[in-house]
């Protein structure tokens, strides 16, 4: 039986795929390509054409790809969470839109390869981490006002149901490993990537520092607050015509709140962490997320679910876990 040499690897987002695309980057036996450049092209035509999304897919289906898999003696990835993720930190009117996204997407690459390979983690994990991601972003939404405002984009970023469906159409086994395995034992993480797969695990000549693009969830109530005070001072430089401001003031708040205080919460101390709080007046984040019904009921059919249905996911311990961390995430309704 022929080994499979062709890897897609689609996400999910916020999934260890730094991780993932720096060892295979760095790797003496894979060629590794990204495909953020096509991700992020097909969210900038979903945005210009939002009033024809329906036309926009029908137009990028015939769309010849501008690269593919090589002739080649290595194993091959190409590599972009962006081809299961999308919108997790803006644009929440074009939420309804991801399904289509993600078929599309399928359907462009999905021929192309032999595996692939979804990353997982603990779904309530992944919400607080997009939520911090979106503060990172320059966002200002407090925790709820997130959940409520981007409650479509979570649902359709998280029906692991679909996005499977969407790639098994086409000859490539799907594979799904969750992340917390390799947090909990990296080379338990590798025997099951190379017995899943039926691939070598990424194998350098070089020593590797692991990189990652952590969430770091004692900052998210300062951070969020910062962010709010440079928009607030932002909207006031912009909406005041009495005195406009010199050139390049905006611009420098909107680039304080986009990457200066993402790099400085990145960066801080326990003392320097606790001096923000006692000046920003806010009392420490409870940790507890809350979760409407509807969404909890998603995550426990279309993710928790379905995991549970499928075979070849045997990480019980894991996903009893997941199944925990959903339950305890139930909000009662309000009467």
């Amino acid at each position: 039986m022929k080994k499979p040499k062709k890897l897609i690897h689609i996400g999910l987002a916020k999934s260890m795929s730094t991780t993932l695309q720096m060892l295979w980057r760095n790797s003496d036996n894979y060629v590794e390509k990204n495909l953020k450049g096509i991700t992020d092209k097909t969210d900038s035509f979903f945005n210009e054409y939002r009033n024809d999304i329906d036309g926009l897919v029908a137009q990028l289906e015939g769309t010849p790809l501008p690269f593919g898999f090589e002739a080649n003696d290595k194993l091959q990835v190409l590599s972009g969470e962006g081809l299961a993720s999308s919108w997790l930190c803006q644009s929440p009117e074009l939420s309804e839109h991801i399904p289509k996204r993600q078929k599309l997407l399928a359907t462009m690459f999905g021929p192309l390869a032999d595996k692939i390979l979804i990353i997982i983690r603990n779904p309530i994990d992944w919400i607080r981490s997009a939520y911090s991601q979106s503060l990172k972003e320059g966002g200002s939404l407090g925790p709820d006002e997130y959940i409520s405002d981007f409650r479509v984009s979570i649902e359709k970023n998280l029906d692991l149901r679909a996005l499977v469906a969407y790639w098994e159409q086409f000859e490539a086994e799907v594979v799904i490993l969750p992340m917390e395995l390799f947090k909990e034992n990296e080379e338990s993480f590798w025997i099951a990537y190379e017995r899943m797969l039926k691939m070598s695990r990424p194998e350098s000549s070089r020593s590797q520092k692991v990189v990652a693009n952590p969430s770091f969830y004692e900052t998210l109530e300062i951070h969020q607050s910062i962010n709010k005070i440079l928009s607030i001072l932002e909207t006031a430089c912009v909406e005041n015509e009495e005195y406009p401001v010199v050139d390049g003031v905006i611009e420098g708040l909107k680039s304080a709140r986009e990457w200066g205080s993402r790099s400085a919460m990145e960066r801080l101390k326990s003392d320097q962490i606790l001096e923000l709080t006692e000046l920003l007046s806010r009392t420490k984040e409870s940790g507890r997320l809350e979760l409407p019904t509807e969404l909890t009921e998603h995550l426990q059919k279309n993710f928790i679910d379905y995991l549970g249905e499928t075979a070849s996911f045997a990480f019980g311990q894991i996903l009893e876990k997941y199944q925990q961390s959903v339950i305890s995430s139930y909000r009662k309704p309000k009467y």
